[in-house]
């Protein structure tokens, strides 16, 4: 096994676990339009924002939290309206009913405008605000909550950008016409390729580092349970947990290890994609990701009666496998993360199981060998279903792993070395799956213009 630095493993894991309310592409529209009003000064009179097709995708079909509407403009509108930028991707935390009122009239005088700019890094917002002779320009890229450029009235403030406008990345088109997708890996790969990432690493980290110092996961990863405890109280999005509870209780599903792992993690998917008030704790930028990897295991931990050492170890090595394996794709991609997620959900559910090395390899195998080519078309609410088919096929992966079973490289982009099938996968989602991203993306257009 190659060294890594655990205090490398501790920070990355401390970076990437960051609490958001809502989805968390039209909440990074929302970040970027409250800092614009910030350093404007005053009420815009008129607001532009232009993002990435993958934001766009992301951003059409999910609800804002308090606002009942969908969509980028009332996220943006309501993040210029009520948004303190300095809660990030919290943002939308104090919100009041006559913030959402003047969002929703400001959406309706259309004051806020929402287009796209292609051949450009997936995650990119762009916020124009414009009052009188005064004007700022916010924008984010990379990652969801990261300020890269701030100007007012022509005077830069902050210039971080990672990729340099072109003229052609500076090409300004309408949400009505189509747009590309950069096939561009994440652009944290190279970075977390330094910290020696592999399945043997994160294992040996997360079940060898003293527990003191892991605690901070567990504490974080404890807000998924509330918002999925949320969406089984109430009836949000396609109400799937609720759904399996109902069926539980009239007798046609078992209230087994399955049905269970089921409902808890859809009932998070269906509150936060409802626009639910509580914030989830994201993983590589996505909420559902957060919630599909760690309610899974906590679930687990409590049919087992698990205690906190073992779940604390457990979550960890889920959080840190999703990471490495978000590494080596895009952070916004054609690949549905509740694939991804749910192979690092996998990988600690077999832990706490009992499971070995080996069996954790077998778990990601199983899981790369089976949900490979799920399509991410956006964020909304049947995002919970997928979430469930996710989820049980991490449980199913787990068990046939606690029983040595495992893909094996006969079959199909499925490596004898773990992490070797974990590149395949990311090829596959960075590159493979760049087309799709565009043809999905034309459809939903298309939908949306008609």
């Amino acid at each position: 096994m190659e060294s890594y630095c655990k205090q490398d493993y501790i920070d990355i894991l401390k970076k990437e676990l960051v609490p958001a309310m809502g989805c968390t592409e039209p909440i990074a529209l929302a970040y970027a339009a409250a800092k614009a009003r910030e350093v404007l000064g005053e009420a815009p009179k008129i607001v532009e924002a232009f993002v990435s097709p993958n934001i766009l995708k992301n951003g059409m079909g999910v609800g804002i939290p308090g606002t009942g509407m969908i969509g980028l403009e009332i996220a943006g509108a309501i993040g210029i309206v009520g948004g303190d930028a300095s809660k990030e991707l919290n943002v939308l935390a104090d919100i009041t009913y006559e913030d959402v009122k003047q969002s929703q009239q400001m959406v309706a005088e259309q004051k806020i405008k929402i287009g796209v700019k292609s051949g450009i890094n997936p995650v990119y917002i762009e916020v124009n605000a414009v009052s009188g002779e005064s004007n700022s320009k916010v924008i984010i890229e990379d990652k969801h909550n990261n300020i890269v450029y701030i100007e007012k009235n022509g005077q830069v403030i902050l210039n971080n950008r990672i990729q340099k406008d072109t003229k052609e990345e500076n090409k300004e088109v309408s949400v009505e016409n189509k747009a590309e997708s950069s096939s561009k890996a994440s652009i944290n790969q190279d970075t977390v390729k330094s910290l020696k990432f592999s399945v043997e690493s994160i294992y040996d980290f997360s079940i060898n580092t003293p527990l003191e110092e892991l605690s901070f996961v567990y504490d974080l990863t404890t807000t998924n349970s509330l918002i999925s405890n949320e969406g089984m109280e109430k009836n949000y999005g396609h109400r799937i947990g609720r759904i399996v509870q109902k069926n539980i209780d009239s007798g046609l599903l078992a209230d087994d290890l399955m049905s269970y792992v089921i409902k808890k993690s859809a009932a998070g998917a269906d509150a936060r994609m409802g626009g639910c008030m509580l914030p989830a704790m994201s993983n590589s930028g996505s909420g559902n990701q957060g919630i599909t990897l760690s309610v899974p295991v906590i679930a687990c931990a409590e049919k087992l009666g698990s205690d906190k050492e073992k779940l604390t170890r457990a979550l960890v090595m889920a959080s840190l496998m999703s990471i490495y394996i978000k590494s080596n794709m895009k952070r916004l991609s054609a690949l549905c993360g509740a694939m991804t997620a749910g192979a690092s959900a996998s990988c600690g559910m077999t832990y706490l199981l009992g499971g070995s090395l080996e069996q954790v390899k077998y778990s990601v195998q199983n899981m790369i060998g089976n949900l490979t080519g799920i399509v991410c078309d956006g964020a909304k609410p049947n995002c919970a279903m997928k979430v469930a088919t996710g989820v049980s096929a991490a449980v199913i992966s787990s068990l046939a792993a606690m029983d040595n079973v495992s893909c094996t490289s006969l079959e199909g982009i499925v490596d004898d070395n773990v992490d070797k099938s974990i590149a395949n996968l990311g090829k596959i989602a960075a590159y493979g799956m760049a087309d799709l991203d565009k043809m999905m993306l034309e459809i939903m257009v298309d939908k949306k213009s008609n």
